[in-house]
Formats: structure tokens, sequence, C-alpha cells
């Protein structure tokens, strides 16, 4: 199956996740709105989140399936069951590890996380927390057994497990919208514990067909083989870089917890734009770190710049035009999806205008995401490294200075300026890695690219304009979904014309 083919195939699994999430922060706001439940789950909920992604987008993923493609690829079952039993050990008593720490100290990480908490807050904060902790060990665990199917080349089941996270809080939600006045602060709690309890779902589901791959070697005793040593040391350095990516956001929380309503605004924001990124980075990068590790370990350089070409062109000719619309459309789609309940007006122009921030480096953040895939490939992970640890300094910095700290938009903005920067540093270190560079035929097609996007960025101008009145003030519900999904159907159907006449079409073949 051709990149494009499996892009679509893992997005849309990924997607359907991403979308129950929408789904249940669409609930959320019409519950909680962004008042002291709403900032208080989603601090909690943060660290996590980051462990998860610490742990799936980072180290465990990254590093596990480059290790397991060399075997893989030289037939030596033996080996890769080896790595698989010391992997689930030791990394089992690594997230065990972690939940204690977090359930011993849960009020000190609060205060450094969001230090600006009021006291009502705050203490809802730690409650929740507590109750979440629980989600690091089955997010952890979640993550490993994912990387272990991803190297088999298996996909789709590792992007639709998470699903039943998803499916439980929304389920819940549901519930609870439709009771008279209930007790928000339990519903957090009761939320909280939900989320925990679920991800043992994904566990129990993801180890199945590893189990059922192997013999019972894979639960003996652990022996820390050399083959484990070798995806423990790529690992650390996959952590801090995503760690690094996730530490961003952190910053951004921190200075904004001193803003009732700003953490809200943020969450609220950065889930949307994660729902492009997750159809489209995620899903590239999924599939391009087994390519790569492939084709490095053959010393196919040909078959690796056409790979890299491919992914790359994909991941701009996918993003580029999402984030335009994201920016374009920010509030009507913020609107029709959270302006209900509790989330009012005021609400709507906080969280648009940080989704508009986010959308500006929705491009650089999938091409840095699929870059990094050539890096672990390669073994070979200083340049994004550093490239990441500078970007978490530059956005630190920049939410310092008033021009960015000031507003929702501003935090977002020094986000995507320290997601544009990693991407330069690790455009700058490719051709030494593999040779690739962009060759003339392939800046052509970027050209085309941005063209067709900007033809569409004025259609979608014009129509939000025309249909502003029914996206934002009409009361009729399904009018402004009809409008906002004409917006987007129209749109898409445009883009596709024009690549149809640009002649580009068929790179999605």
């Amino acid at each position: 199956m051709n990149p494009f083919r499996l892009t679509l195939l893992i997005g849309t699994a990924t997607s359907l996740t991403r979308i129950l999430g929408f789904l249940r922060d669409i609930l959320l706001a019409a519950l909680f709105g962004a008042g002291p439940v709403a900032d208080a789950f989603f601090v909690a909920l943060r660290i996590p989140n980051l462990i998860r992604r610490l742990m799936g987008e980072g180290g465990w993923t990254s590093a596990y399936v480059p290790i397991a493609t060399k075997l893989i690829d030289t037939d030596n079952s033996t080996r890769e069951a080896s790595l698989i039993r010391d992997s689930l050990f030791y990394v089992s008593i690594f997230a065990a590890i972690f939940v204690i720490i977090a359930e011993i100290w849960a009020s000190d990480i609060i205060t450094i996380l969001a230090p600006g908490l009021s006291q009502d807050r705050y203490d809802l904060a730690v409650t929740y927390f507590r109750a979440l902790a629980l989600l690091i060990f089955g997010a952890t665990l979640t993550s490993l057994l994912s990387a272990i199917l991803i190297s088999k080349k298996k996909f789709t089941l590792q992007a639709l497990v998470p699903v039943s996270v998803n499916v439980v809080l929304v389920l819940l939600l549901v519930y609870f919208n439709n009771q008279i006045a209930p007790d928000y602060a339990k519903v957090g709690l009761i939320l909280s514990w939900a989320a925990s309890a679920a991800t043992f779902v994904q566990v129990i589901a993801l180890s199945i067909p590893v189990t059922l791959r192997f013999d019972k070697s894979i639960i003996s005793r652990p022996s820390f083989g050399p083959d484990f040593r070798a995806m423990a040391a790529l690992a650390l350095p996959g952590f801090v870089i995503q760690f690094g990516v996730q530490f961003g956001i952190l910053i951004l929380l921190n200075n904004a917890s001193q803003t009732p309503g700003a953490i809200s605004y943020l969450t609220y924001a950065e889930r949307l734009a994660q729902l492009p990124f997750g159809f489209i980075a995620s899903s590239l990068a999924t599939i391009a770190l087994p390519e790569f590790a492939s084709r490095v370990i053959k010393n196919n350089s040909d078959a690796l710049h056409r790979s890299i070409d491919r992914v790359m062109f994909l991941s701009i000719a996918l993003a580029l035009p999402a984030a335009i619309a994201l920016v374009i459309l920010a509030e009507p789609i913020v609107s029709v999806l959270f302006e209900r309940g509790a989330f009012g007006s005021a609400d709507r122009i906080g969280t648009a205008a940080a989704l508009a921030g986010f959308a500006l480096g929705l491009p650089f953040a999938s091409l840095a995401r699929v870059q990094m895939q050539l890096y672990f490939a390669y073994e070979r992970v200083r340049i994004s490294l550093l490239s990441t640890i500078f970007s978490s300094i530059l956005i630190g910095l920049l939410v310092q200075m008033s021009i960015f700290s000031q507003s929702p938009f501003g935090l977002a903005v020094a986000f995507s300026i320290g997601q544009g920067t990693v991407w330069a540093l690790q455009q700058i270190g490719m051709r030494r890695l593999s040779g690739w560079m962009p060759e003339r035929e392939f800046r052509v097609k970027i050209y085309k690219v941005a063209f067709a996007t900007g033809l569409l960025a004025l259609a979608l101008v014009i129509a939000k304009e025309t249909l502003s009145p029914l996206l934002i003030t009409d009361p009729v519900t399904y009018l402004r979904w009809a409008s906002l999904a004409l917006l987007c159907l129209g749109g898409l159907g445009l883009y596709t014309l024009m690549m149809h006449f640009l002649g580009l079409l068929k790179e999605f073949r």
C-alpha cells in the first residue's frame, strides 16, 4: 500500500479517536464552560497526556521500531521476542515508578505546572490529578505495545484502540449533560477515574495480537539484553525531544494560569489543532519510520530519497491548506463546535484566537515530525535533540515578552514559532545526514501547492463573509452545522480540483 493510502487508513482511524475527542470537548465545554472545573481538569490531565506523548510519539516508538526492524529484516525472531519481553518488563517497572511519584508529589506537581491557579481550581486539580495518575501506567504500556505492532507494519489496531478512552468519556458526558444541576466537581472526579480505567482496556486489546504472535518466551525471565540496551539508549534522547515539544505547551499553560479561563482556551484550541496534526503528521510519521529504517539498513539511498520526497510532499500538501483553513475559519469552527451551555461568546473569541495561533505552526510541526523519523532511522538524533531544546528555550523567552504573553493568540503564536525553529534546524542537517535535498521537480510541486492554497484561502474568506451570520449568530443549530460543513466540504472540493488541474492529484495515489 502506498504512503498516501496508508496515511488515509491510519489517519481515518486516528481521526475517529480525535473526532470522539472533539465530541468529548464539545460536551465538556457545554457542561463546564471555561470555569474552575474545566481549568482544573485540563491542568490535571496535562501531565498524563504529556507522559502518553513522551512514550508513544517520543521514546518508545521512535526507539523501538528501528531496532526491531533490523531484527525483522534479518529474520531473527528469537532476538525479537527477547526484545519484546525485556521491553515489556522494564517499561512496566518504569511506568509504575512514575505513578508512585505522581501520587506522592501531586500537590507539588500542580503547583509547578500552574502556579497562578486560584485555591478552588488548585484543590480540584490535585484531586483530579491523583485519579488520573493511573492513566500514566496504562498509556505507557499502550504506547510500547503500539510500537511493537508498528514494527510489524500492523497499523490499524494501534490507531483504533485509543477510541476506548474517548468512548467512555463521551458516554459519561452525555449522561451528565442531561442531568439537572449536577455536582460539577464530582463529575470531574468521575471522568478522571473513568479515563484511567479505560487505558487498561487499551492494554488488554493490544496485548492479544502481541502474545499470539510469539510463544511463551516473551513472558519468561527478562535478561536486559543488548537489543533492549540499544533501544533504551535511543529512547532517552527521544524522551527529551518529545518532552521539549510538550514543554512548550507547559510553558504556555504556566503563563496562562494567571488569567482565569485562559488554560481552557488554549486547551480547547490545541485539541482542535491536533485533529489535522494527528491525521497528517502522526499518520505519516507512523508509516515513515519503518520505511525509512528499512531503506537505511539496506543502504538504498535512491529508494530512501524517493520515500522522503513522497512523505515530505504529502506532509506539505495536506498540512498547508489545513492550516490556512483553520486560521480563516477559527471563529466559526469554535462557535459551531463549542458555543452552547456554559461556553459563551467571550470563550469563543479567546479559543478562536488561540486556534489561529496554533494553526500557523501546523505545516512546520508536521514537517518536523516527519524529519525526526529520518534521524531516528539513522539512529543519529543529536540535531533533533538540540533543535528541540533550543525551541523550548525560545518559547520560554518569547512568552516573557508582552507582545506574546498578553493574549491566547500571542501565546499560541510563540509556540508556532518554536515549531518553525525545530523544522528549520532539522532541515539544515538533512542533506548531511541522508544526502537528500529538495530538487527542482520537488520545489515546483510545492509552488503549485502554495498556489492552490492561495486560491483556497481567497475562496474561504469570501464564503466566510457570506455565511458569517449563519455560522456565528443564527440560533438554529442545524443551519450553523450545515453552513460549516458546506464551507469545509466546498474548500476540500476546490483544493482537490486545483490539485487535478495542476497535475498533482496523481501524487496521492
